[in-house]
């Protein structure tokens, strides 16, 4: 793109513009600079920092390892309920129980996808983000009363949705700040 002064009041304007847009000078005929041969425009403002790509990939490794180590957990804990059973709970797969595996086991795939920098997992990520945030918000008073109530427990419980707030801010911020060189935003 072009930039040239304005004769009259000697500020800059751009492109192929007629009129001053601060004076209102006619520009017509003054010269404006002449570009040889083919020039590569370097936006270096807008190149995503390696630190948050960095960051954009430690994402990507948590929810695989994080859902890989939820499914591991729940085989496990079905696993020492089996060998020990009860009569509430005879070691067998709940339909929660299948669910969460599933889910778990999506996610991990999803994770994958961040990875390879898939749209598809970027929006699934985004959409779970903010389903997050939503859940959080709508946690908060029944943790606050059971602060009141129960200050030990209700603590914990609030520490535990101003994490996951956090975090999904977070996810959020770092899918926005690399959403310039993934194409699909």
């Amino acid at each position: 793109m072009q930039v040239f002064e304005c004769p009259s009041c000697k500020r800059q304007l751009i492109g192929s513009v007629t009129k001053c847009q601060f004076c209102g000078a006619d520009v017509t005929k003054t010269p404006r600079p002449v570009v040889q041969g083919p020039q590569k425009a370097k936006i270096a403002a807008f190149e995503t920092p390696k630190w948050i790509w960095t960051l954009y990939y430690a994402l990507a490794i948590w929810w695989i390892v994080g859902n890989g180590l939820d499914i591991l957990l729940t085989v496990m804990s079905h696993a020492r309920q089996a060998a020990h059973p009860t009569e509430f709970d005879n070691g067998s797969y709940s339909m929660f129980d299948m669910v969460g595996l599933f889910v778990s086991a999506v996610l991990m795939i999803v994770g994958v996808g961040l990875l390879m920098k898939r749209p598809e997992a970027r929006k699934i990520v985004r959409f779970a983000a903010g389903f997050r945030i939503l859940m959080c918000i709508l946690q908060a008073p029944g943790a606050l009363l059971a602060f009141g109530l129960v200050p030990e427990l209700g603590g914990i419980w609030l520490l535990s949705i101003v994490i996951s707030f956090i975090t999904a801010c977070l996810t959020l911020w770092i899918l926005g700040e690399t959403a310039a060189n993934m194409w699909d935003d």
